[in-house]
C-alpha cells in the first residue's frame, strides 16, 4: 500500500497528464512523457542526492525542499 501511494504520488506530482488505461479489472496510470514537469524533477532529484549521498537529514531535507517548491 505505502509503494502504491509512493508510486501514484510520484506520478501525479511529477507528470501534469496522467492517463489510466483498463483491462478488464486492471488499471494502469501511465504518463504523458512531454507533460514532466522540470523544475519538480530537478527538486527530487536534488532531494534525493541530498538524502542518499549525503546522509542528510529527511525532516530537514523534506522542509527545505518545501520551501524550495513554493518559491
Amino acid at each position: 500500500m505505502i509503494i502504491n501511494l509512493a508510486v501514484w504520488f510520484g506520478l501525479h506530482t511529477l507528470f501534469s497528464k496522467v492517463v489510466t488505461w483498463r483491462l478488464g479489472w486492471f488499471a494502469l496510470d501511465v504518463p504523458d512523457p512531454s507533460s514532466l514537469v522540470l523544475p519538480t524533477l530537478v527538486l527530487t532529484a536534488a532531494a534525493a542526492v541530498a538524502i542518499f549521498r549525503y546522509q542528510a537529514s529527511i525532516i530537514g531535507t523534506l522542509l527545505a525542499y518545501a520551501v524550495a517548491g513554493l518559491v
